[in-house]
């Protein structure tokens, strides 16, 4: 097995390399990467909100992390541009599970889980970093053997901790979309 080291100099060149390496993965690719990594986070948490119960939800919680987490890794934080993705774009569609969570439905949940939507997103970064700098088909790579992959790359030891700064840099884009006063 080869090993590539890739260790960016700023946060604006992992960025740009995310953002490059992100484009040519969107649709079936991203989709899986973005399934996998929400295996890889723990959502037992996941407890009913003091505004909503569980039994109030449309979408099961984890569907609402997948679409969000996809999303935000696309750059598309506009939950209404999200809630028209999900009727519009096959993979968004797909990874909704046949549910469609209203705008108010997305953003609530952002705000209610953010800690779970960062994690998610660190963990899609963190496979699109990995796949990129390895050159590695994703979809190639079973879920069984993720820890395996990412081991490989030798990534700097501080860019899961610059990955989390991205993942918190896009869910606050997410939130500007809600301006200042809440539609919900």
């Amino acid at each position: 097995m080869n090993t590539v080291s890739f260790k960016p100099q700023s946060d604006r060149q992992l960025e740009a390399f995310l953002v490059e390496a992100i484009t040519p993965l969107r649709g079936t690719p991203l989709v899986r990467i973005t399934l996998d990594a929400i295996q890889s986070v723990d959502c037992s948490g996941f407890a009913p909100s003091a505004t909503r119960s569980r039994s109030q939800w449309e979408a099961n919680p984890r569907t609402l992390l997948t679409v969000l987490t996809y999303c935000y890794s696309l750059g598309l934080y506009n939950p209404e541009d999200i809630e028209d993705a999900i009727q519009e774009d096959p993979s968004v569609a797909y990874l909704s599970a046949r549910t469609f969570p209203e705008a108010i439905e997305l953003r609530r949940f952002r705000r209610e889980h953010r800690g779970l939507v960062r994690e998610a997103l660190v963990r899609v970064l963190e496979r699109v970093l990995v796949t990129a700098a390895l050159g590695v088909d994703p979809t190639l790579i079973p879920p069984t053997e993720w820890a395996a992959t990412l081991s490989r790359a030798d990534l700097a030891p501080d860019t899961v901790i610059r990955l989390g700064r991205i993942a918190e840099e896009r869910i606050l884009l997410a939130l500007l979309w809600d301006g200042p006063a809440m539609h919900d």
